[in-house]
């Protein structure tokens, strides 16, 4: 059984992430539009951009989640739920930070990015951490 995957911090952050996850959707479905043509080029691009970061995070952090739990569930084991298919990757595109200062991108596609940004080093970090414990028991 995989315990980092029964464990109550594991399910916080699974329903962190499945909560950010319905935010984005509803943000991108309903208000980006709506605010889009109120932003000059550059910002609708800079928007673009950041969106699709945002939606690149979470699907990495879902993916290893939901392996965690097949695990947890027995349906794979632990050594492939945190192998290379579902590990949450040192991508440097996914851990930027965006400059913000000055900003006219919407508060709440700004919110998305900060937490998504830090639920995608949090899970990266939880990821190193069964990794880790993989290795010991090896």
């Amino acid at each position: 059984m995989n315990a980092a995957a029964d464990s109550i911090f594991f399910k916080r952050t699974f329903d962190e992430a499945v909560g950010l996850l319905v935010e984005t959707r509803a943000y991108l479905s309903a208000v980006d539009p709506a605010v889009l043509p109120d932003l000059t080029p550059e910002e609708r691009l800079q928007s673009s951009a950041e969106s699709m970061r945002v939606t690149a995070r979470l699907a990495q952090i879902m993916s290893w989640m939901l392996a965690q739990k097949a695990a947890a569930a027995g349906e794979i084991s632990l050594a492939e739920a945190s192998g290379p298919g579902f590990a949450v990757p040192d991508d440097p595109t996914c851990l930027a930070e965006t400059d913000t200062q000055g900003s006219r991108l919407p508060e709440t596609l700004l919110g998305l990015m900060d937490r998504s940004r830090r639920l995608y080093v949090r899970v990266r970090h939880l990821n190193s951490l069964v990794a880790r414990s993989l290795e010991a028991t090896a």
